[in-house]
């Protein structure tokens, strides 16, 4: 069986991704990793009985935008926020201050 969050979490380097799993709490990257196994059986318990009931579920993965005070439901581990990453990117001279972060796949068309 396949969970692809697992995998989208493996390759991913974003600062504040966190999986969101079926009994409506929120996971770090690092207990997704630990708990490969675990999440691997609740997805084969969804694909063969229909359900499931161990809390394991890896539902999807989604990024802290605004919420300082998001943690971890396993490790209690505090999760960051994108904007740390912006901050750091900027401190490390990844880009310019002036430069617009807040949508950085958009497309501008010009007329």
């Amino acid at each position: 069986m396949y969970n692809p969050f697992i995998n989208k979490v493996k390759r991913s380097n974003h600062f504040g991704l966190y999986g969101v799993i079926n009994d409506g709490t929120v996971l770090c990257p690092t207990c997704i990793l630990e708990h490969e196994e675990e999440i691997e059986k609740a997805s084969e318990n969804i694909m063969y009985e229909g359900y499931d009931q161990s809390g394991w579920f890896l539902l999807g993965t989604m990024v802290n935008e605004d919420n300082p005070q998001l943690s971890c439901s396993h490790c209690s581990s505090r999760i960051d926020m994108k904007k740390d990453e912006d901050r750091a990117r900027t401190e490390r001279g990844h880009f310019s201050k002036n430069e617009d972060t807040s949508q950085p796949n958009e497309v501008k068309f010009f007329p």
